[in-house]
């Protein structure tokens, strides 16, 4: 059985094959150009509209630290024993994941929201600047509820991270105008300080009032020579609570204005 072979310089059935599916592709191609073109140009002009209407989101940041709890070791020696006795507590801003808490916190953001009026900043597309006051669908006011502000600013504009090898704490915030993300952050460290020295100088008054009263009622000598050296522990405690500007959180990068979007959104 003889097997037919080709002649050389001819080519074989494969490579004819080979070729003619070639320019069949070319031939398509060359006939949808159009189609290709048109569909190259409106990715562009879609890619460049997004580009365009979408806002840009810029995110600032502080780096912070959970202070170390200085006041502790105010309380004299001898005297935790008789201080859990009487049912006080020593520490002030020791509770670190109270502290912390409290920064995550809905609560300390609305505080936030209100104090600084907010709420036409983060739904401005409600508010009539000229006239002062939220728009109208003609049958009701599209004020939105503070819960809304609240809601919107937790899952979508600040964001609280910790290391949990480091301890560092990341307070970020995300929003249109960079300057504005920057103040904000800037304000919500400021006031969040504020807030747990509050908390602790308030909680150590009461403390304070409570052995003041304990000492009037106590009539051993050795009874009233610890209750005061409680006192003095809790004045000390105190004036280094009112002395502190960093109270609950210690800045160790302060937030910057930021220079590039990190994102686009319609928000």
């Amino acid at each position: 059985m003889t097997q037919k072979h080709d002649q050389p310089g001819s080519m074989s059935v494969r490579e004819s094959a080979g070729l003619i599916d070639v320019f069949e592709i070319f031939s398509l191609l060359w006939k949808g150009k159009w189609v290709i073109t048109l569909s190259v140009v409106l990715t562009t002009i879609i890619g460049l509209t997004y580009v365009l209407l979408a806002e840009e989101i810029y995110r600032a940041e502080a780096v912070l630290v959970l202070r170390q709890n200085d006041q502790s070791m105010a309380v004299p020696n001898g005297l935790g024993g008789l201080a859990n006795l009487a049912g006080i507590s020593f520490g002030g801003s020791s509770d670190d994941s109270r502290s912390l808490a409290t920064l995550r916190s809905r609560a300390f953001i609305e505080e936030f929201l209100q104090e600084n009026m907010l709420l036409p900043v983060l739904f401005a597309e409600n508010w009539d600047s000229a006239a002062q006051n939220w728009r109208s669908d003609g049958t009701e006011s599209l004020q939105p509820d503070i819960r809304e502000g609240v809601q919107l600013f937790v899952e979508q504009i600040r964001l609280v991270e910790e290391d949990p090898v480091t301890g560092l704490i990341t307070l970020s915030v995300e929003w249109r105008d960079p300057e504005l993300a920057a103040e904000w952050v800037r304000v919500l460290v400021r006031r969040i300080n504020e807030n747990i020295r509050a908390r602790d100088l308030s909680e150590s008054q009461m403390r304070l009032d409570y052995l003041n009263a304990q000492l009037s009622k106590a009539n051993l000598l050795e009874l009233r020579q610890a209750i005061s050296r409680l006192i003095e522990s809790e004045i000390q405690t105190i004036m280094l609570a009112q002395a502190e500007s960093d109270y609950a959180f210690q800045v160790v990068d302060p937030p910057r204005v930021p220079l590039r979007p990190v994102s686009y959104t319609h928000l």
